[in-house]
């Protein structure tokens, strides 16, 4: 088991839910972390020296459900 999440799921149920117009009723909640965050965050530590040879996690610590991420894609015009 290597620890890393698969959130391609996420995305294929989100693509789902717009297409169908349907929203499933389930109380999941998602910590995604934006890649443009990772991508700075990612830049910044490579040019501390400290932290070379060592693992980061970067987690997004506001968690939105399922419900949250499809009327956020409705405001976007989906």
């Amino acid at each position: 088991m290597s620890g890393v999440w698969n959130e391609d799921a996420v995305v294929r149920n989100l693509v789902a839910t717009i297409q169908l117009g349907a929203m499933p009723d389930v109380a999941v909640r998602f910590r995604l972390t934006p890649v443009d965050y990772v991508a700075r965050a990612i830049v910044a530590l490579s040019l501390l020296p400290a932290t070379d040879g060592r693992a980061y996690n970067l987690v997004n610590q506001d968690a939105r459900s399922f419900r949250e991420l499809a009327a956020l894609a409705r405001e976007l015009g989906y």
